[in-house]
């Protein structure tokens, strides 16, 4: 509950911006094999730079750790910037992306916290306000994962003269 409460804060602050994208997404991480879920709400500098707040949870799965079976789940908090490249194609992109990582991990009644670095990339087909995306994540950090990522953004205020 506290981390729902903590990411509605995060987000809520960053839609009151002008110029924002609000997304939902599915991501698979390798490192607690199993997939879940994000929120994110980027704020757009421009149609090619945009950053934000990321909220990822994997919820509890049962694994075997020493003959053991155990259950897992892991919450990630991220705030990412991206740089789009356009490449001469109208709708498809490409993006570099950075930033920075809190992670919880609960592994039977044991939890680890961590704070570690985002570096990745990704690709989007935009049209009109719906973006489309997939990513690719490597999270550096005593709870390093790599998770890839595939969702959709809106962007209420986006016009036609914008880059779509």
């Amino acid at each position: 509950m506290r981390a729902l409460i903590l990411s509605f804060l995060l987000l809520s602050g960053s839609l009151s911006a002008q110029r924002y994208s609000i997304g939902l997404a599915t991501a698979y991480g390798n490192d607690i094999e199993t997939l879940g879920y994000q929120i994110r709400a980027y704020y757009n500098v421009d149609h090619k730079t945009c950053f934000g707040p990321e909220f990822t949870y994997f919820p509890e799965t049962t694994h075997t750790i020493a003959g053991e079976a155990v259950d897992v789940s892991l919450t990630e908090y991220n705030f990412n910037g991206h740089h789009h490249l356009y490449f001469g194609l109208e709708h498809l992109g490409i993006y570099p992306l950075g930033g920075f990582n809190y992670s919880i991990e609960k592994v039977g009644e044991e939890e680890e916290t961590a704070f570690g670095f985002n570096i990745g990339a990704g690709l989007h087909y935009s049209k009109k306000k719906w973006t489309f995306f997939s990513e690719v994540i490597h999270l550096t950090g005593d709870l390093s994962e790599e998770t890839f990522v595939f969702g959709i953004f809106y962007t209420p205020s986006k016009s036609h003269e914008q880059h779509d």
